[in-house]
C-alpha cells in the first residue's frame, strides 16, 4: 500500500526486529530501490525501531505504517496538499477500520483544540500521521511506555508548541 502511492517522491524506509523468516530476501522480492531495510534487535521496545528509522530519514516529512495496518493510495498526496495549506506541523486523520470479515466502519478522531483534550484520550493512530521531520520527534525508549510511545510523543509535541490539525477523511485502513 505504500509503495502504490499516487505521490511517489519518499524512502521507505523498513526496521525490523530480526523476524524469523529472511527479511532481506522479503524486501529484495520487491525490487524496488526506494526501500531502505534495517535489522534493529529493540527488545520488546518498538520505540526503538521506530528512532532507528527516523534516524536515517532523509526527507523534509515523516509518516508512520505500523505492519498491521495499510494506506489508502492517496495518503502522501493527500497529507503534505493538506499540511501546506493549513501550515501546520502535524496531520493525523480518522481510521478505515476493518476486519476478517470485511467489515469496514470509520472510527472518527476530533480536533485537538487544547491538552486536556489529548490527556482524556489519544485520538491520534501513529499510522494516520503525516509530520515534518524536526529533531523534536523522538519516542521514549522507556520500557514502561511499550504500546503508548506515540500517546508520549504526542503529549510532548503539543507541549512544545507544534500546531496539531485534524485531516478528516480516513488515509489508512486499520
Amino acid at each position: 500500500s505504500i509503495l502504490n502511492q499516487t505521490y511517489q517522491d519518499f524512502e521507505l524506509i523498513v526496521v525490523d526486529n530480526f523476524s524469523n523468516y529472511d527479511f532481506f530476501a522479503l524486501i529484495e522480492s520487491f525490487k524496488n530501490n526506494k526501500i531502505i531495510a534495517f535489522q534493529n534487535q529493540n527488545n520488546g521496545i518498538i520505540a526503538v525501531n521506530r528512532n532507528v528509522g527516523i534516524k536515517h530519514a532523509k526527507g523534509e516529512y515523516l509518516a508512520f505504517c505500523d505492519d498491521d495496518d495499510l494506506w489508502i493510495q492517496n495518503k502522501i498526496e493527500k497529507q503534505l496538499n493538506y499540511l501546506q495549506l493549513q501550515n501546520a506541523d502535524i496531520i493525523y486523520t480518522p481510521l478505515l477500520c476493518f476486519n476478517e470479515k470485511g467489515d469496514n466502519y470509520i472510527r472518527k478522531a476530533k480536533q485537538l483544540k487544547n491538552i486536556s483534550q489529548l490527556i482524556g484520550k489519544n485520538e491520534i493512530n501513529l499510522s494516520s500521521v503525516f509530520v515534518k521531520n524536526i529533531s523534536s520527534i523522538r519516542f521514549d525508549e522507556d520500557p514502561n511506555l511499550v504500546t503508548v510511545e506515540d500517546y508520549f510523543l504526542w503529549l510532548d509535541l503539543y507541549k512544545s508548541g507544534l500546531n496539531f490539525i485534524l485531516l478528516n477523511e480516513p488515509t489508512i485502513k486499520y
